[in-house]
């Protein structure tokens, strides 16, 4: 190898290595609500959607907006790597009044990443004390720093005939009701009825976890010769 030739591979190192350490400077774990529009990377073009009244989405698929405490979450298990169907992509809500973001979701459809990821946050938050899970379906959530994370797996997906493990985390300002209620249903929904139970006069002043909740009512269900239906599937 000439010297002009080694000086050039240099070069090319250098510039791969700048690249991979610029698409790691974001950080999805790293935000705080409420988020401004102006703190994601102005060099992503985002596409955007609706969402509820009053609010709009901000979408990219780009592999640099795509990073959650160093793993990196970009992938597809589509050909047409142009289209958001059946990508791994990322979207941010913004209320068009106050121009601030107070939710984020990322959307997984590659298995790889879905188990990364699920051992990700377990590793960095601890064991979710709201966890169900059966062979199909898991779910699971966390609240941290003023921050709320739902988060699900399915394991049912299938694409072309061939099956795939897919996740959703959402991410939202427990300070925002609406859209902290609004995920509070399907596979959440018990969610809603611990937080029911813990705002009562008898549960205020005192630590209420979602386990105590569960176990209160097993007794009040035993007590009465019946199984509670918040049991099935309760991963303790």
């Amino acid at each position: 190898m000439t010297k002009n030739a080694f000086m050039k591979y240099l070069l090319i190192c250098f510039i791969v290595f700048l690249s991979s350490c610029k698409k790691q400077n974001f950080n999805l774990a790293n935000l705080t609500f409420p988020i401004s529009k102006d703190s994601l990377p102005n060099n992503i073009k985002f596409k955007e959607d609706t969402f509820f009244n009053g609010y709009i989405l901000y979408e990219s698929k780009d592999s640099e907006v795509m990073y959650f405490d160093g793993l990196s979450l970009s992938g597809t298990i589509n050909n047409n790597k142009k289209s958001f169907f059946m990508t791994n992509y990322v979207s941010f809500c913004e209320n068009i009044e106050t121009k601030k973001i107070d939710k984020y979701e990322i959307k997984i459809r590659t298995k790889q990443q879905t188990l990364k990821f699920e051992n990700l946050l377990i590793k960095k938050f601890g064991k979710a004390d709201f966890h169900y899970k059966n062979e199909k379906f898991s779910y699971q959530i966390w609240e941290k720093d003023g921050a709320a994370y739902f988060f699900e797996t399915n394991h049912t997906g299938k694409y072309n005939n061939v099956p795939f493990v897919s996740s959703n985390l959402y991410v939202v300002n427990i300070k925002n009701e609406k859209l902290y209620q609004y995920r509070i249903a399907g596979g959440f929904q018990y969610y809603g009825d611990y937080l029911f139970a813990k705002n009562k006069e008898e549960n205020k002043d005192k630590p209420f976890s979602y386990k105590d909740f569960v176990n209160q009512d097993k007794k009040e269900k035993e007590d009465w010769g019946d199984t509670s239906y918040y049991a099935k599937d309760y991963v303790e």
